[in-house]
């Protein structure tokens, strides 16, 4: 009876050691794996402050594949749709602007992805689809112009661009870094 007890002691110390050794390797990988994320999604940050808008792309499109639901995933999936469209590559960057406004609908930046969708529209001689997004831009939420003649709404990239909408009675100016970029009247 006592060796049994013994042996079943000895088992157990034999178990807590192994665990001791293990659970510290499964608390920092649990902890490393966002850490993880969060640097690539630095680097990508880093690359786009720096010009490389290449290996940005790339760090980004590997943050988004392999932390789809990390909070800087929206960030990255609408730099995606940049990159795109910077490239003239107006099908995917529409398939990332889309899936933009499907995924985070409350964004801020929900409707700078929706003025990409409209001058790609435009591009595409779509002027059904131009329409639409028209419609959907001027009546969105943002557009509550309550005593005052206009109001602006920023958005701040990972590409490090800055968005502007002005939305006036009649019209709405959408900048890129100062610039005007489109114009929609109503």
């Amino acid at each position: 009876m006592r060796s049994s007890l013994i042996f079943k002691i000895k088992n157990m110390a034999r178990y807590i050691i192994v665990l001791a050794f293990v659970l510290p390797f499964l608390v920092v990988s649990k902890i490393a794996y966002p850490v993880e994320g969060r640097s690539l999604y630095y680097e990508g940050l880093h690359a786009a402050r720096f010009g490389d808008k290449d290996i940005a792309f790339m760090d980004f499109k590997e943050f988004l594949k392999d932390f789809p639901d990390s909070k800087l995933a929206k960030n990255a999936l609408f730099s995606i749709g940049e990159y795109y469209f910077s490239i003239f590559d107006y099908r995917d960057a529409a398939k990332s602007f889309g899936r933009f406004i499907e995924l985070y609908p409350e964004s801020k930046a929900k409707l700078f992805a929706l003025v990409y969708l409209h001058e790609i529209a435009k591009k595409g001689g779509n002027q059904e689809l131009v329409e639409k997004i028209s419609k959907e831009i001027i009546t969105s939420k943002q557009l509550r112009l309550l005593f005052s003649d206009f109001k602006e709404y920023i958005y701040w990239s990972a590409f490090s661009n800055q968005y502007k909408a002005v939305f006036f009675i009649d019209k709405v100016e959408i900048y890129i870094n100062e610039k005007l970029f489109t114009e929609l009247s109503y």
